[in-house]
């Protein structure tokens, strides 16, 4: 797979889509583009040791100073930077829910937001391009800070209900897929009197027991150990924490339109409004926001489409079914720490979370994915564009097609090589037949 670009994002396969070549370059571009101290974090994959090395190189060759911020969440470095009028710009090295032979650079503006500086540039345009280095006398120096965890636990802490968690005298099992989210989820539970057992707990550089998709299958695990230890939720994170899906007491996963139904409870309790989520979220969603006094707004697929809208619109939340949240009141980024703060407050005042989830009725809702090689991606879209036109499709992201009883989407993946369809209706046969239907027209359209 060849790195990918776009939102700020460069990943891929280290040693081949993603070089420390490409790490010295892009620190040099960044210590160009901010013109003032640029914070790194890393996630705990091995690569990203070299990785980080090549990036301050480039930051430091450029004039500027590097804040060393170690291994640390994504949305933590975001709030670190949001919050600090010196701090310039940031990088944060990952591959977010990507295999461990991944990883990647994600840029962040001073405002603490994704910043999309990569946006229509290839890898071979940007190694290309000539950076300019500061004389011997100039070059920048690498410092580090103090208690910025602290202060991010602080402030999550006073963005919820603490009391009532702390009445509730909660427990917690958290997967942290030997990440580097433990060292903010366990302050944070300290902070709120909850309990807790974790499983995968060290940011080691060997790899998890399962994937790092938060997907049903790889949180069985998670699922039976809560069960196990009498825990009130289970939760799992991506390997940067920004992301993060949920178990019940009983151990059952808790499918990401509930989560995120939940998640706008808490959010329209505190101020009614706009919630955003994406064209490819269910029906759900968008129902049991209005329930609850909200208003739903789709956009594109990805964390930064959803934080545009987000901002754009003035919403009070954002987030997608794959784990994702955005808490506007907070910062405008993914942050599945205060995600997981906003869960138990939910649990303290509003019940057991398998209540909470029983509540919201299940979804007839498939997804499929069918391998397509990049340099067909264009082409076959255009051909999907050509089946479909008759249909009127919603063309926001890929081609969705709205019916009376459900509706469709056909769109190409942002991070890896497939072309996904999804479905939703109002029969579950209907919903697995329209799915394997168009998944086998993208078979062939691909084929032809």
């Amino acid at each position: 797979m060849t790195a990918s670009l776009g939102d700020g994002w460069l990943r891929g396969c280290f040693g081949t889509d993603v070089t420390v070549e490409m790490g010295l370059q892009l620190g040099k571009m960044a210590g160009a583009r901010y013109k003032g101290p640029v914070a790194v974090a890393s996630d705990t994959r091995p690569s990203g040791r070299a990785l980080v090395s090549a990036v301050k190189a480039g930051i430091m060759a450029s004039g500027q100073d590097v804040i060393d911020m170690g291994q640390m969440p994504t949305s933590a470095l975001q709030y670190f930077i949001k919050t600090h009028d010196e701090v310039a710009g940031g990088i944060m090295v990952t591959a977010s829910h990507s295999p461990i032979e991944y990883n990647g650079l994600k840029f962040i503006a001073a405002s603490g937001r994704d910043d999309p500086a990569l946006d229509g540039m290839t890898v071979e345009s940007l190694m290309a391009e000539t950076y300019p280095i500061a004389p011997w006398s100039e070059i920048g120096e690498i410092r580090g800070v103090n208690s910025e965890m602290e202060q991010y636990i602080d402030a999550i802490v006073e963005n919820v209900d603490s009391g009532s968690i702390r009445d509730k005298h909660l427990k917690v099992c958290v997967d942290g897929a030997r990440g580097n989210c433990i060292g903010a989820v366990l302050g944070l539970l300290d902070r709120l009197d909850v309990d807790y057992v974790t499983m995968d707990g060290s940011a080691s550089v060997s790899a998890a027991k399962h994937g790092y998709e938060l997907t049903p299958e790889n949180m069985k695990p998670l699922g039976n150990l809560t069960s196990h230890t009498k825990s009130n939720i289970g939760v799992a994170f991506d390997m940067d924490a920004d992301r993060c899906q949920f178990v019940t007491a009983k151990g059952k996963f808790v499918p990401g339109d509930k989560s995120l139904c939940i998640l706008a409870r808490t959010a329209l309790e505190r101020k009614k409004g706009k919630v955003v989520t994406t064209v490819a979220s269910p029906g759900t969603v968008a129902k049991y926001v209005e329930a609850n006094g909200g208003l739903t707004k789709l956009c594109a697929v990805g964390a930064p489409m959803v934080v545009r809208k987000v901002v754009d619109y003035g919403a009070v939340f954002g987030g997608e079914i794959n784990g994702g949240y955005v808490f506007p009141e907070f910062q405008n980024c993914r942050d599945a720490i205060l995600a997981l703060a906003r869960m138990l407050e939910a649990v303290a005042l509003y019940g057991p979370l398998e209540k909470l989830a029983a509540d919201i009725p299940d979804t007839n809702y498939v997804i499929k994915a069918v391998p397509c090689p990049e340099e067909k991606r264009s082409e076959v879209m255009a051909k999907i564009k050509g089946s479909l036109s008759s249909m009127n499709p919603d063309v926001t992201d890929g081609f969705k097609v709205v019916e009376g009883d459900g509706w469709f989407l056909i769109r190409p993946s942002d991070t890896s090589h497939v072309v996904r369809v999804y479905a939703e209706y109002d029969d579950a046969e209907k919903a697995e037949a329209k799915a394997a239907e168009y998944a086998e027209m993208v078979r062939e359209l691909i084929g032809a």
